[in-house]
């Protein structure tokens, strides 16, 4: 069914003559989003074949949009217009980064708009934001209800507008909460006891810092919830003391343990920082780490778009993208960097998906619906399998050759959450 805009009335529906046996109700309740109103129904004669019409100020004081395609469904005496998605972010990252994601728009349709947090209010349940003008290839200013499917890019939302968007049951919130690096740990140890595959983490004290550095001889201090390798620290034992990077590259020499730790006391929020066993694999002075990207499909089921490696700048201890020289296929690096064939690194690359997937399952089981996340991993010399952290929100990478894939993934996915599929 096609939906056509007319001066008309707003609590009318009208409908094409074919479509009369369709409609042998009375009444139909007309959903938009969370905007609901019952309307009488009506045949129109001037209407084309397979098409309903609603006037123009039917959905007043929010924007229904016209001229865009949207796809109809009745379901018993409810007529719903859809799908109706909301992507919640900055417009900074958005407009910068993510407007690729409505590249498949032909095949999404329906309303899909971007919002900031602020732009939530609570109260009249009710978003300003941009939505994309298919007709302009644009995005246009309007005034929302809450979707039928959120694509949560921004971050934990504020408590308020947390509780404000999970008031409806069917309400779905794609990637709805982000969780530090010490509950993954407390996860993913619970899943992998046996045959760990997150390195030794403890909570930062001078006591753990000790008993660490004694038995690993390196460690990684990481504050629990911060992202693009701010705040990180290295710490390394040497013949004559200890020497201490940051995430900028600036290296101190401690001659004494309570020296480095007097040094440690400066900083801020310390007791939120981890101390993490080093597993890095280094090669001529760079690191190397691997990124590898899952999403839900429209069957909801856990797959791979695709996974790449990361090299790091001479020295650097991190390899996000201020510190790394290079980025490149994952397959590529296995090959040419740990000399697998070709069968071997598919192989490996199956493991680093299955691990992954086994963790994001894990981490669902505690009440958080994920879609869209990363997972960075280090494969060290003797090819096993090290996830360092799980990043619900993170950058896009655009050089890739399967970004178009990745940026679009999470919309056919949120179509299928609002009740439409192929």
């Amino acid at each position: 069914m096609n939906l056509q805009r007319i001066d008309g009335d707003d609590h009318t529906l009208y409908i094409a003559r074919n479509l009369s046996s369709k409609f042998l109700m009375t009444k139909v309740e007309v959903h938009f989003g969370e905007c609901k109103k019952t309307c009488s129904i009506r045949q129109l004669k001037t209407l084309p074949t397979d098409s309903v019409a609603l006037s123009k100020t039917f959905a007043y004081p929010f924007t229904l949009p016209e001229n865009i395609p949207y796809e109809l469904k009745i379901t018993g005496n409810t007529l719903t217009i859809g799908p109706i998605i909301g992507i919640i972010s900055t417009y900074n990252r958005f407009f910068s980064w993510e407007t690729g994601r409505l590249n498949k728009y032909d095949e999404i349709k329906g309303l899909v708009f971007v919002c900031e947090e602020a732009d939530v209010d609570i109260k009249k349940r009710s978003i300003k934001g941009y939505w994309f003008n298919r007709q302009k290839s644009t995005w246009s200013e309007g005034m929302f209800p809450y979707p039928d499917v959120w694509f949560n890019r921004y971050g934990n939302l504020d408590k308020h507008l947390n509780h404000s968007l999970r008031l409806k049951k069917d309400h779905h919130i794609i990637n709805s909460k982000t969780i530090d690096k010490w509950d993954q740990y407390k996860i993913i140890q619970k899943i992998s006891s046996e045959h760990p595959v997150m390195p030794r983490t403890e909570r930062f004290s001078m006591e753990n810092l000790v008993t660490m550095l004694r038995e690993c001889k390196e460690v990684y201090l990481k504050e629990t919830n911060r992202a693009d390798g701010h705040g990180i620290m290295m710490i390394r034992i040497q013949e004559k003391g200890f020497l201490l990077i940051d995430h900028k590259n600036h290296s101190t020499q401690f001659t004494s343990l309570r020296l480095l730790y007097n040094q440690l006391l400066q900083i801020e929020n310390l007791n939120n920082y981890l101390i993490q066993q080093s597993v890095a694999y280094r090669f001529n002075s760079q690191n190397l780490d691997f990124r590898i990207y899952l999403q839900k499909n429209e069957s909801h089921e856990w797959f791979s778009p695709g996974f790449f490696s990361r090299v790091s700048k001479k020295d650097s201890i991190i390899t996000n993208y201020k510190n790394r020289e290079r980025i490149s296929p994952g397959n590529k690096a296995l090959k040419q960097i740990y000399k697998l064939t070709e069968s071997a690194a598919k192989e490996k690359e199956k493991e680093m998906f299955q691990i992954s997937k086994k963790i994001c399952e894990a981490i669902e089981n505690t009440g958080i619906h994920l879609g869209d996340i990363a997972v960075d991993i280090i494969l060290d010399q003797q090819l096993h399998i090290w996830v360092l952290e799980v990043q619900v929100i993170f950058g896009i990478e655009p050089k890739l050759s399967f970004v178009d894939q990745h940026l679009t993934g999470p919309l056919y996915y949120a179509k299928s959450l609002a009740g439409y599929t192929k």
